[in-house]
């Protein structure tokens, strides 16, 4: 990234169109790098977030973001005629799609994307939801403590302060979903972007709502609409408060040039996890009753 991407420009709180071509600096925290910071290190976060990454094909991981794009809009969704990439003008065009933003999809597939689109439009009409807001729309804002903060918001309904989001996956069971919360840093995203809407619309204060979408790849295509409950908002706003604060020092201190500490607890001895130990002790309550 050279001195020339990094000069500061005047940003302006506010939701903007996901194309709208937004400087790169000064640099904002994406909830993303946030829980990348959270749950390994600076280091990792820096990398992410400062570091060029490399874009590498995925079926099953584009196959998710095409429906999740056909859902809101469709516009990155780029189309191949092929009958697959084994051919060398199908990974060319492919990779260059890639390159562009876009999604590249296999023609003959995408008859199959469309039919999951509607099957989620209609499972969510069941349930009362209606996608009639603004798709795709990127919100910029300052945090309480002053750094500027970006995130993608899929669905945004302005009149109830409704925000939805979609995941595709491979399980929408309950555990399977709390658990990737804080894997993924869901827990995070929901701090993030309720601060984002109460911060750029004032009178949605404490009337703001996430509910989180999750839909599962392969048939039957399962969906799951998990609001957040209140020990997992609480995570959230714990660890996105944390990621401010050390995004903030770090960016102060090293700049984003210089790479950022790596895990602040080297060199410390490893110890027996609670629920680990707690196991232990009960194990051995077992073996000494089953004695008596």
């Amino acid at each position: 990234m050279d001195d020339k991407a990094l000069a500061v420009v005047e940003l302006h709180t506010g939701l903007y169109a996901a194309d709208t071509g937004l400087p790169m600096a000064p640099p904002r925290l994406h909830q993303s790098i946030a829980t990348v910071l959270v749950n390994r290190s600076p280091l990792h976060a820096w990398h992410k977030a400062f570091v060029p990454q490399i874009k590498e094909y995925c079926e099953v991981t584009t196959r998710g973001q095409i429906a999740h794009a056909l859902l809101l809009g469709g516009d990155r969704i780029h189309t191949i005629e092929a009958i697959d990439w084994r051919t060398n003008a199908a990974k060319s065009e492919r990779d260059a799609a890639i390159a562009a933003g876009k999604l590249p999809i296999l023609s003959h597939k995408l008859a199959d994307a469309y039919d999951l689109k509607a099957q989620v439009i209609t499972e969510l009409g069941k349930r009362n939801i209606f996608l009639g807001g603004q798709n795709e729309v990127v919100a910029i804002w300052q945090s309480p403590t002053g750094i500027w903060c970006e995130g993608q918001l899929d669905h945004f309904i302005m009149d109830s302060g409704t925000i939805y989001d979609f995941k595709f996956c491979a399980s929408a069971a309950k555990k399977v979903c709390e658990n990737k919360f804080i894997e993924y840093g869901y827990d995070i995203q929901h701090a993030a972007y309720v601060q984002a809407v109460e911060t750029i619309f004032p009178p949605l204060a404490g009337r703001v709502t996430m509910k989180y979408i999750f839909v599962e790849n392969d048939p039957p295509n399962a969906i799951r609409v998990m609001p957040v409950g209140g020990t997992m908002k609480t995570s959230g706003q714990w660890r996105w408060g944390k990621a401010c604060e050390v995004w903030a020092n770090c960016l102060a201190r090293y700049g984003p040039k210089t790479p950022w500490p790596a895990y602040p607890d080297d060199n410390e001895p490893a110890e027996c996890p609670a629920w680990a130990l707690n196991a232990q002790i009960a194990d051995v309550h077992l073996e000494e009753g089953g004695n008596l």
